[in-house]
């Protein structure tokens, strides 16, 4: 049997490239957002509910920040999907660690909006999850592209 890898096996390969570039993508807007927030958000000081942020009634920033983190959360789940068709352990460990963050990120973003209400160990919880996340995919690619490459191309089909 041929090790060559078909076109089946080079189009998974570019639909997990595809979608962890997104994925990073949407972390530096995340970044960048979470930012703003910081920097120009002034947070009630009583706790507003889960509920109101999802019917709109807090701050945009503050709602697109949670949208996005949602977002994030399913963008890392079809990331972990693709990488497991992949069948290459390297990649299912990066995206799993990348997923293990974005995971803690919204947990630390949740209780620091909803259970302990601003306090610095959440939002450290918040950072590292992110930085986690960021730096695991950002892995993943590299890992991704040396399995790519550590394949023999594929026979070219006699004309």
């Amino acid at each position: 049997m041929s090790t060559a890898p078909t076109s089946r096996e080079t189009q998974r390969w570019l639909r997990l490239s595809a979608a962890t570039h997104i994925l990073l993508g949407l972390l530096v807007v995340q970044l960048l957002l979470g930012i703003y927030v910081a920097a120009m958000v002034t947070l009630p000081t009583t706790p507003p509910s889960l509920n109101q942020y999802l019917m709109g009634q807090g701050n945009a920033g503050v709602v697109a920040h949670i949208a996005l983190t949602a977002i994030l959360l399913l963008v890392g789940l079809v990331v972990l999907a693709l990488a497991a068709t992949t069948r290459k352990t390297g990649v299912i460990v990066d995206a799993v660690f990348g997923l293990a963050f974005l995971a803690l990120a919204a947990v630390g973003g949740y209780r620091f909006l909803f259970v302990t209400y601003q306090s610095s160990s959440a939002l450290a919880l918040m950072i590292a999850g992110f930085v986690g996340a960021l730096l695991a995919y950002a892995i993943a690619v590299g890992t991704a592209r040396r399995y790519r490459r550590a394949s023999p191309p594929s026979p070219t089909p006699p004309a």
